[in-house]
């Protein structure tokens, strides 16, 4: 085991903090609270007229219809009220222009991000995203005429489990509350291409204010390095670098992550696309349970990662043959 580094410090985001002004949400939520209690409280009032026409002599088939059309158009209003909060609630988010670049902090989520300055008059913006398995809060980082570029979601420990089978979403860090991760974006204008490529740069900044339990994506990066390393120790820093992070999978209780990572195809063009190495990290660094593939790189990798217990994790070992895609499922046990 590999005795974990300490965390980076929070202070810088400190430091910040009073060079720029909060966005203030709190009068936005209470004007939206009232709204919608008024328009709820008109639709139930309404509700109860109806029944009481419905079951008098006073009623006919009109006035019912009109009642019905009053309690159609608030229920409508009341849906698009919750609609426009989701999608133009501001993020409570600052950002300050520094020497090295611009510094972005979020104080309902509690992390920060650094952008080059070739991201100049980027615009945030929140959002919710419905899956089968809950609604998962979101935050688009793009620019004007290309709101979307990259973004970070927020999910519980179960979403979270859930949302594996989603693809290109990458793994963050975490603390007591969220799961953070982002999504690149695959369609964007031509002429934003260079800020789509820096987005795995940025992504690399990002970092918890607060209690953190376990690793930042560049905390993940050099972990995954520090294991390569000691599977061959003559391995060098340019092949080190023909690596990345493919996903992270914690566990339930959030106190380990499962590591899959690979050669990435941006850096290594001959291969490949698909991670086929995958270790496991807890609070104290690198256990040595660990599986890597060898051999016809292309015609292998691995999928499908699960925890079925805190210390039991399956996996599919995938081959690629004339027959199609052939997966074999695994365990690997903690000792």
């Amino acid at each position: 085991m590999v005795k974990h580094f300490s965390q980076e410090s929070s202070e810088q985001s400190q430091d910040y903090q009073g060079q720029s002004v909060q966005v203030d949400i709190s009068r936005a939520k209470i004007i939206l609270i009232i709204i919608a209690t008024a328009i709820i409280t008109s639709i139930v009032v309404i509700l109860g007229v109806v029944y009481f026409i419905q079951n008098s002599d006073l009623g006919n088939e009109k006035t019912v219809q009109v009642l019905q059309q009053q309690i159609n158009d608030l229920e409508n209003q009341l849906s698009q009220l919750q609609q426009k909060n989701n999608d133009k609630s501001p993020d409570a988010s600052t950002q300050v222009e520094t020497e090295d670049g611009i510094f972005y902090r979020n104080n309902n989520y509690n992390f920060t991000l650094e952008f080059p300055f070739s991201w100049k008059g980027y615009e945030t913006k929140n959002r919710i995203l419905y899956y089968d398995f809950g609604n998962v809060e979101n935050i688009d980082f793009g620019f004007k005429e290309e709101p979307i570029l990259f973004n970070i979601g927020f999910y519980t420990s179960y979403q979270w489990q859930q949302a594996q089978k989603l693809k290109d979403l990458i793994y963050l860090g975490q603390n007591n509350k969220y799961i953070f991760a982002y999504h690149e974006s695959e369609l964007f204008a031509d002429s934003f291409g260079d800020r789509w490529y820096e987005i795995k740069d940025i992504v690399l900044t990002f970092k918890l204010i607060g209690d953190q339990l376990l690793y930042t994506s560049n905390e993940v990066e050099q972990l995954m390095k520090l294991h390569l390393h000691q599977l061959d120790s003559n391995i060098t820093s340019e092949q080190l670098e023909e690596y990345s992070v493919f996903e992270t999978i914690p566990n339930s209780d959030n106190t380990k992550i499962a590591v899959l990572y690979g050669l990435d195809i941006k850096k290594n063009l001959e291969c490949c696309s698909k991670p086929t190495g995958l270790f496991i990290v807890d609070e104290l660094g690198l256990l040595s349970e660990h599986v890597k593939l060898v051999g016809a790189l292309h015609q292998m990798y691995l999928d499908s990662v699960n925890w079925i217990d805190d210390n039991t994790v399956s996996y599919d070992h995938v081959t690629l043959d004339e027959g199609g895609i052939s997966p074999v499922s695994k365990i690997l046990k903690l000792n």
